[in-house]
């Protein structure tokens, strides 16, 4: 609720003394009488139909669908983050660069709990982060599924091929697996390679996940508008 401005009952009863108390007083209670009767409901009813602050939508896990706390844990920090850089206009509010720029930083003298992120602007950590989770991340995941398609294509029922002429025909996306295996074509032969390959992926995915995560956290007194 809005507070409540007086002027001191010994105010000078002159004509501009007048004009103040009525500014001061009149005006200020019919201001706070418009807010409670129009503008407050405004803006519950506004939060409850459109701008619901007590739910995170996670686009990434299907509604009707199972979904673990590891996925829904991960999703909803990243989906808070995206809000917050793409609705709630931060840049708009905060002075986070110049010289009076939030940085991040040990608390009390301490060392930061990420030091590898120690003194970089706290708005360039966050839009590190929505990077990974809004594109880096997919685009790793593509990598990983091009490779268990392979694997899955050629290894998953025993019959490997014997040679790349005898899968030349099978449009295999080249460019990506060059990139993935080395420039080693052969090496598509490999099943324990594919196997290996596919591991590191998901180890990696799974490293940057919770290096962004912590960093969220990490930077969430900074995330205010």
């Amino acid at each position: 609720m809005m507070g409540t401005f007086r002027l001191p009952d010994d105010a000078p009863a002159t004509f501009w003394g007048k004009v103040w108390r009525f500014l001061a007083e009149d005006c200020w209670w019919a201001v706070q009488d418009f807010w409670r009767a129009f503008v407050w409901p405004a803006n519950a009813v506004r939060n409850f139909l459109w701008r619901r602050y007590d739910l995170v939508r996670l686009p990434q896990v299907k509604r009707h669908e199972y979904s673990d706390v590891v996925e829904r844990m991960l999703w909803a920090n990243a989906e808070l983050l995206r809000h917050f850089l793409d609705e709630e206009d931060p840049e708009g509010h905060v002075e986070w660069y110049g010289e009076y720029g939030l940085k991040y930083t040990g608390d009390g003298g301490k060392p930061p709990l990420l030091p590898e992120f120690e003194g970089r602007y706290v708005m360039d950590l966050l839009k590190e982060a929505y990077a990974w989770f809004t594109d880096g991340r997919a685009r790793m995941k593509e990598d990983l599924d091009c490779l268990y398609d392979v694997w899955r294509k050629y290894f998953s029922d025993g019959d490997a091929p014997s040679s790349l002429e005898a899968i030349s025909g099978d449009g295999l996306p080249w460019e990506a697996l060059d990139r993935l295996l080395g420039g080693d074509r052969s090496k598509v032969l490999d099943h324990s390679f594919l196997l290996k390959r596919q591991r590191e992926l998901e180890d990696e995915i799974c490293m940057l996940d919770q290096k962004y995560l912590h960093l969220i956290i990490e930077c969430r007194f900074d995330m205010w508008t």
